[in-house]
């Protein structure tokens, strides 16, 4: 194993550990209480900008006459501090990403606040960066040096090696996410389905400070079917706030335990399972691409 793979394996290692750790000593949470389209777009928009960029930026440092005249394949051996090759860093750059993102997604489950929107923005992130090192390996292989035949058919095979891995950990990753997606889904439905619909009014907001910003939790009150008062402070939060205080909005709650109630829309109840149906698609390509795509581009 060369020196620079062994440290790309560690920094991964590292990186992930970093993820894994990072909400249970933080106090804020990105894009916690952001609106559901505004997850979405955040989480999708790497899949463009880092293609564009990347190609954008390789096409100004082509005009560098301070750059090397011919770059060298970004790969696991080769030194990603290596400014002469632009692209070795963000090959680099794009797991230690990845890794990190994956502990973030793993640690959303067991803390108290959500980090998962912002891992899986780091996971579209990383499919972003590898989509725009092939692209622009590809619009300027004319700046490439070639590689021995002997050399491509050994690095042929570690790329393939390597690739089927991650492939496999990314279908796992997708079972896992499309499975609690799913158990959600069909819990929130079946609340749905028993709960009660009636008219609340909010009494005051609760708030929570998240990524540089207060965010807004309505605590609202509502009578039930036997007559009785309850209070209850809602699981999502906005900013700035949906309603104002003494406004009237329809809850749902379960008539065995009243306590549970939530507002009736689907954003308030669905916005978990979609978010987690997203990364699952996100991972199931990624995982198909590199478990069959890559290999077998690499056999031809």
């Amino acid at each position: 194993m060369s020196t620079w793979r062994l440290v790309r394996i560690v920094i991964i290692a590292l990186s992930f550990m970093e993820g894994l750790l990072y909400p249970f000593f933080a106090t804020e949470a990105p894009l916690e209480g952001a609106p559901i389209a505004i997850q979405v777009f955040l989480i999708v928009l790497p899949l463009f900008f880092f293609p564009f960029s990347l190609t954008m930026g390789l096409f100004i440092q082509s005009k560098n006459p301070f750059q090397n005249t011919q770059w060298t394949l970004p790969d696991w051996d080769s030194n990603f501090l290596n400014m002469k090759n632009p692209l070795h860093f963000f090959h680099a750059a794009a797991y230690f990403i990845a890794a990190s993102s994956f502990g973030l997604i793993i640690a959303s489950f067991f803390s108290s606040t959500s980090y998962l929107p912002i891992g899986l923005a780091g996971v579209s992130s990383w499919g972003g960066v590898l989509i725009g090192i092939k692209l622009c390996i590809t619009k300027y292989h004319d700046k490439f040096q070639p590689v021995p035949d002997t050399l491509r058919q050994m690095k042929s095979l570690g790329v393939i090696k390597t690739s089927k891995i991650i492939g496999a950990i990314l279908i796992l990753c997708t079972l896992i996410t499309t499975s609690i997606a799913a158990v959600l889904l069909a819990k929130y439905t079946r609340f749905k389905n028993n709960a009660i619909e009636t008219e609340a009014i909010i009494t005051h907001y609760e708030t929570r400070n998240s990524d540089a910003q207060t965010i807004y939790y309505p605590v609202f009150a509502f009578t039930d079917h036997i007559g009785q008062i309850h209070t209850v402070c809602s699981a999502t939060g906005s900013n700035p706030p949906r309603n104002n205080i003494q406004d009237k909005i329809l809850i749902l709650y379960n008539p065995k335990n009243p306590a549970e109630a939530r507002i009736s829309s689907s954003g308030s109840l669905y916005a978990i399972p979609t978010v987690l149906g997203i990364s699952g698609v996100i991972n199931l390509v990624a995982g198909l691409i590199f478990l069959f795509v890559i290999p077998a581009r690499q056999k031809m």
